[in-house]
């Protein structure tokens, strides 16, 4: 942000050279940079705008620095003062303007800007057009407040802040014309909109040399709709960066009681009547102070005096009131328009800017060093990802946003798109989406992820979603395969697919940790909770020897007289009842009515007959007939 040093000298007489006092605004306050002229440059943090963005402040903050007198401008009082009623305000919306103030001035002669103001505003980059504009952009680059002036006689009834209507048009000062929309504020009368509210004045009530009599107002508003209108606008003013970053709504009546002095002392003005309308006023913040606490983060040796010493010259306030800590040892009042002191931490950055970062003594831990231990959860991320890229896995990231949600979806009071209205609450939504896109590249697609889901039942926990595209008669197998690969990776014994409907129910006993389902022809996923995996992971971890018997496999082709899916044929396998059975898996598949499966016999005590093997076999057999109607191949 561009500044003039000459308007530094009018606030801090005794001010250094311009490049010296560049280089003190550097090392304590925030960088800046020396330019051509009377201008040199300011980078304000964006939490700094309501105090910073400013002449005073700037001056203020190297009066702070050096210690140099700092010469605080004229200012009068228009408030409080008993309104005479000839300017009405009426807010729509408090939240999209916490204060709008206006002060009626009847005009007199109009004298010429002086040229020291002319010079300051073409310092700023600002063209001067007259007296009235002048002095309110002056005071804008002065005090930080923007302001704006209506012919009185153009408007029609009470002053509005209130959303545009859809399709609802204006022409600004500067004759372009802008189609608004209902998230766009306005400033109104009771016929039209007069004004984009932050950003730039219309021109159907503009000041001209005819006026006889002016509204300045001075407002506040909400930084996120002057963002968003300006962007979409591609209207951007001195005024909309300032209100965009947030401004104190305690700089309104500040830039109204600088601009009567000025007004009066520049065009002759006379102040009728003014008005406030300010329904919540300002909180203030109040911050305990624990010098021990200081003196530990910072490595400083401070007493509290010496502490609050540098608060003082900041223009905290030391408050009489009991701390809810007794250590304590003072409490602070923050300054309205240091918007950005929020906590402790934010006043022992304060102390230590001023004492200068550069001058803290490096000091040797006092406590033992341990090495970092990982999460839990970190390491089975890490556990999972290892087993599915070894099995030929893709790990993909997506945004944890959905288009969609129910009454138990978390959403965003003000989205970033339509499309991202909620917080996710599966990991396999975006999953489908990112095999339909790839689908149109690839034949075969094998992906998964790892993140966060959101419940308000529940709220934030870890799932894992696998998604695979394939041959329409494999993909929904091999999935299924993976899963169970998986949670043979992980060392889980204990687990079971069950058929329910279209869909495989993974679980682990009787706990539901997941599911599978097909999506599409050829697609399929599963979504597991990983944290309940990881929990049964880990209690899993036992070892168990290989057993040293040779193992014993016999297959059995069904021809099925009707489509029984493959979960419900592996369960009748299970509830057979049968012993030594280790494994069972589908080895062929010609179609939904021809499977082929494996049953693997193995015993950890002896080497199993053929005979007791065959005994088994037919049990299973025996127990697949009375369930499900089918012919050996």
């Amino acid at each position: 942000m561009k500044f003039s040093y000459n308007s530094i000298k009018r606030l801090v007489p005794d001010v250094d050279s311009k490049t010296k006092m560049v280089e003190e605004l550097t090392m304590r306050a925030y960088e800046s940079e020396d330019i051509v002229g009377n201008t040199f440059d300011s980078e304000i943090p964006h939490n700094r705008y309501a105090d910073s963005a400013s002449h005073l402040g700037v001056a203020r903050e190297y009066s702070i620095i050096t210690g140099k007198k700092l010469s605080e401008p004229k200012m009068a009082s228009v408030f409080p003062s008993r309104p005479k009623g000839l300017v009405d305000i009426k807010i729509v919306d408090k939240d999209d303007c916490p204060r709008y103030g206006a002060c009626v001035f009847e005009l007199g002669e109009r004298d010429k800007t002086p040229s020291w103001m002319v010079q300051i505003l073409t310092d700023c980059g600002l063209r001067p057009i007259n007296p009235i504009v002048d002095v309110l952009n002056y005071v804008m680059l002065e005090i930080g407040q923007p302001m704006h002036a209506f012919d009185a006689d153009k408007l029609k009834g009470a002053i509005q802040v209130r959303r545009a209507k859809a399709g609802e048009k204006i022409t600004t000062i500067d004759e372009q014309d802008f189609k608004l929309t209902k998230d766009d504020i306005v400033i109104a009368d009771s016929k039209q909109a007069q004004a984009i509210a932050g950003i730039k004045g219309g021109k159907s009530a503009e000041v001209s040399s005819e006026t006889k009599r002016i509204v300045v107002e001075s407002a506040n508003f909400d930084q996120v709709a002057i963002y968003r209108t300006s962007r979409r606008l591609d209207l951007v003013t001195d005024a909309s960066i300032r209100f965009a970053h947030g401004l104190s709504p305690e700089l309104v009546e500040m830039g109204l009681n600088r601009a009567k002095v000025l007004l009066e002392e520049i065009a002759g003005v006379k102040l009728v009547d003014c008005l406030d309308v300010y329904p919540n006023k300002q909180s203030k913040k109040i911050i305990g102070f624990d010098v021990d606490k200081f003196n530990s983060l910072t490595g400083l040796q401070f007493k509290s005096d010496e502490a609050w010493e540098y608060l003082k010259k900041l223009g905290f306030k030391k408050i009489a009131l009991k701390s809810k800590s007794k250590r304590d040892e003072f409490m602070v009042e923050v300054p309205p328009l240091r918007r950005d002191v929020e906590i402790f931490e934010d006043l022992v950055e304060e102390i230590v800017r001023l004492y200068g970062i550069n001058d803290l003594e490096a000091q040797p831990p006092h406590i033992s060093i341990a090495p970092a231990k990982e999460q839990d959860i970190t390491l089975f991320k890490d556990q999972l990802r290892r087993i599915l890229t070894n099995i030929g896995y893709t790990e993909v990231y997506n945004y944890i946003f959905a288009e969609k949600g129910d009454e138990l979806s978390y959403e965003f009071e003000k989205p970033l798109a339509e499309d991202k209205k909620y917080l996710r609450k599966s990991i396999a939504d975006n999953l489908g989406k990112n095999l339909k896109e790839n689908s149109k590249s690839f034949k075969d697609i094998r992906i998964f992820e790892i993140g966060s889901v959101f419940d308000k039942n529940i709220g934030e926990r870890f799932a894992l979603g696998i998604g695979m595209k394939s041959k329409p008669e494999s993909s929904f197998l091999e999935l299924k395969g993976t899963v169970e690969q998986l949670l043979n990776g992980l060392g889980l014994i204990g687990y079971s697919l069950v058929p329910d409907k279209n869909e495989l129910i993974i679980k682990v006993g009787d706990k539901k940790i997941g599911r599978i389902w097909h999506i599409g022809k050829d697609g399929a996923l599963a979504e597991l909770e990983a944290e309940e995996l990881m929990e049964l992971e880990q209690g899993e971890r036992e070892y168990q020897p290989i057993s040293k018997y040779p193992a014993v496999m016999r297959d059995i082709s069904l021809s099925l007289r009707k489509e029984v899916s493959v979960g419900e044929i592996l369960q009748e396998i299970e509830l057979a009842n049968v012993k030594d059975v280790v494994d069972v898996d589908l080895i062929d598949y010609y179609d939904t009515k021809h499977l082929t499966f494996r049953i693997v016999f193995q015993s950890d005590e002896r080497t199993l007959k053929d005979s007791e093997v065959t005994e088994e076999f037919n049990k299973i057999v025996s127990h697949l007939k009375k369930k499900i109607p089918f012919e050996i191949r």
